[in-house]
This record gives structure tokens, sequence and C-alpha cells, in this order.
């Protein structure tokens, strides 16, 4: 029983908050507005039949089936809004936008105070690498905390996130689940009013004539869609700083694990953390290897099989 407390309060609490509560959200707005007028349909007709109570369990399980597929598909999902699944001409137009927005910005005069904390916050959803600027805001949002560790220390955290999230502290671990959740929470939240003005709008239509209500819930959850992206962005400063937490804190601990040492300077650091990059990623290179032997613990050194047989014997008879 306390494991499932523990998980109902961790993890499992941040999975449920962010894919299976939005999609009840989603759901009971269905079965309040839009279901009384559609409940004769074949496919319908059934659950019509049952009890409210019964119902209301058809709802709580589609709601949780609804989370988990859309937890499932959560990388292809923010891939779309991220633009990277677009057609060409459609990313490199993205593209082309959010880089002349990015210009505007820093060619904004200074301002004082909150009002230029709020440029610099802006300013700061945008890569600094040119090259890295995506089709959409939230896709330039994400890919700004990407590729912070490449950035500052040449880690790519993307490469080595399972890594860098096995050594730091569990309550760094809880905040970037935590982060990360509020910015799922709002992605779902898009594609469940999409989804609910598409069928809203259909319902209209199946029951013929001008529905008020049925048509302007749908107009409304597809206006949403937009309030639910923005806010999607903004959330994401959140989980920038946590990633950002990850990397500055994560990376001393991760060369460790690995059995290396931090060079006494940022430079070799840089170049320490850019083979270890290309060690993990690309396929085997004596080289790379090589150069990483510079960097290692003498105690991780592997002793040859002679000279470890030798050292259990004298252990042995000591």
């Amino acid at each position: 029983m306390s494991d499932i407390l523990k998980g109902l309060t961790g993890g499992g609490w941040i999975f449920l908050s962010a894919w299976i509560f939005p999609s009840a959200i989603a759901l009971g707005a269905f079965w309040l507005i839009v279901f009384p007028d559609v409940k004769d349909l074949p496919f319908l007709a059934e659950i019509g039949a049952l009890t409210v109570a019964q119902q209301g369990l058809v709802v709580a399980f589609s709601a949780m089936a609804c989370g988990f597929t859309l937890s499932a598909a959560s990388t292809p999902l923010y891939r779309l809004l991220e633009g990277y699944t677009w057609p060409k001409y459609l990313r490199d137009l993205g593209v082309e936008r959010q880089r002349e927005r990015k210009q505007s910005l820093n060619s904004t005069e200074p301002g004082v105070g909150w009002e230029e904390g709020l440029r610099l916050e802006k300013l700061r959803r945008f890569p600094v690498d040119e090259n890295e600027i995506a089709p959409t805001r939230l896709g330039n949002a994400l890919r700004a905390f990407e590729t912070y560790g490449k950035d500052r220390f040449c880690l790519d955290s993307q490469t080595l996130w399972t890594e860098l999230y096995a050594v730091v502290p569990e309550s760094l671990q809880l905040e970037l689940d935590r982060s990360r959740a509020l910015v799922d929470f709002f992605v779902a939240l898009v594609y469940l009013s999409a989804g609910y003005s598409v069928v809203a709008l259909l319902a209209a239509w199946h029951v013929g004539g001008f529905d008020i209500k049925l048509i302007a819930s749908g107009v409304g959850a597809l206006a949403l869609t937009i309030v639910w992206y923005h806010l999607a962005i903004s959330s994401s400063s959140y989980w920038h700083v946590t990633v950002q937490a990850l990397v500055n804190i994560g990376r001393k601990e991760l060369a460790g694990s690995l059995g290396l040492k931090l060079p006494k300077t940022f430079d070799e650091e840089r170049k320490m953390w850019g083979l270890v990059t290309q060690f993990v990623f690309y396929p085997y290179h004596s080289s790379v290897s090589a150069q990483l032997d510079d960097y290692r613990h003498v105690s991780v050194i592997v002793d040859t099989p002679v000279e470890k047989a030798a050292s259990l014997e004298d252990g042995a008879a000591g």
C-alpha cells in the first residue's frame, strides 16, 4: 500500500495531472453538453441506456484510456506543435518568421525594470545558435533549454538525458517531472479542445438547424486551443530552469559516474563533454576513446587479467 501511495504522490500523480485530468475535463464537457443531443446514434445508444452512475464510470475509464493514449503519443504530438513534422516549405516559412521575431527582440531598445525582464524572458525562449531556431514559438521555447548544455559546456543533454537524470538528487528529479507535467497539461488541452470542437460542430450538423449551444461550445473550444498553446509556451520557463539545473548540477556527478574527472578549466571541460557526446552518440572510434583516456580516474582503469589475479591473491594472502 505504501508503494501505491508513494506512486500517487510522485510520478504517478504527475502523470495523472498531466494527461488523464485534461482528458477527464474534455470528456466531461462532451458528456454534459454534446452527448444528450447525439445519444440516439447507434454506437452511443447503449451508453445512453445506462444509468447516470454507469455513464459516469464509462467517462472515467474513457478519460484514463485517453490519457494513456495521449501520453504514449506525446512525442509526435509535441513534434507537430514544434513544427518539425510540417511540410518543408511551411517549416522554412516558420523558421524565417521566428528568426525575424528573435532579431526584433534583440534590436528592441532595452527597457527598465520589469519591462526589460519581460523582453529578456521572451528572448530566452530562443536557442542561442541561429541554426537551432525551430518553426514555432513552442519549438523554440523547448529548443532553448534542450541546447543549453551544448552551448555552455558542449554537453548534449538530449543524448545524455537518462544518465544526467539518474545522478541528480531526487528533489531535482521531482522538479523536472513537475515542470514537464505543466507543459504536458496544456499540450493535452490543445489537442483535446481541438477534438472537442470538431465533435461539437459535427453534432450541431447532425441535429440539424441552428443549435446555438453546440455551435457556441465548439467555437469556444477552438478559441481555447490558442489560449492553451500560449500557456504551454509560458509554462516552459519552469521546465527551462529545471533542465538548466540538471546540467549545472548533474554534470559533476555524471563525470564521476562515468569514471571521469572534471578538468580545471572550462575550455578543457567543454572538450571532454564533446568527446563524451561523440563516444555515446556515434559509432565507436578509437581516436575518441584515446582522447577520453586523458580524463579518466586512475582507479577506474581496468587492470590486465594477470594484474587482477595477482591483486586477488595478495588480498587472499593478507
